[in-house]
């Protein structure tokens, strides 16, 4: 089911944005009427395993994916977000996304609107996040 959320109510899971996929939304994405697909979110603080991992209290729902649209509304000035409530997955590693939120808040990105000056290029992206996801001990490629 999709709700709204404020945009300062997300938070992000990573701390850059690839230049190239911003770029992309670009071509679809209406400023005027922002129509996207909905951010899967999950509320951290409900799994006590991944809570445990940060060292203070979530208190809002955090981004698993869409951080480039969530960009993208903020920047449009909207006030909310498109926002689903991400279904139970034992294969989604939430351990691993509560190490990301750490990093992030290591980075000074806290909310959606900490993205802006920090989208960076692909090659960028990759070393600097995607690589480091990777070599998380908490990461698995199954």
């Amino acid at each position: 089911m999709t709700d709204r959320l404020p945009v300062g109510g997300v938070r992000p899971s990573q701390p850059y944005v690839d230049a190239a996929r911003l770029h992309s939304a670009l071509s679809w994405f209406d400023a005027d009427d922002p129509s996207y697909d909905p951010i899967p979110v999950v509320d951290l603080a409900e799994h006590d395993a991944a809570a445990a991992r940060l060292d203070e209290p979530l208190d809002r729902p955090v981004a698993l994916d869409g951080h480039t649209r969530a960009l993208l509304a903020h920047l449009a000035g909207a006030e909310t977000l498109r926002v689903e409530r991400a279904e139970p997955d034992p294969a989604l590693d939430l351990d691993l996304y509560a190490e990301c939120v750490g990093w992030c808040r290591e980075a000074g990105v806290v909310r959606v609107r900490d993205l802006v000056g920090r989208v960076v290029s692909p090659e960028t992206f990759e070393r600097e996040w995607t690589e480091r996801c990777h070599a998380s001990p908490l990461y698995t490629d199954d």
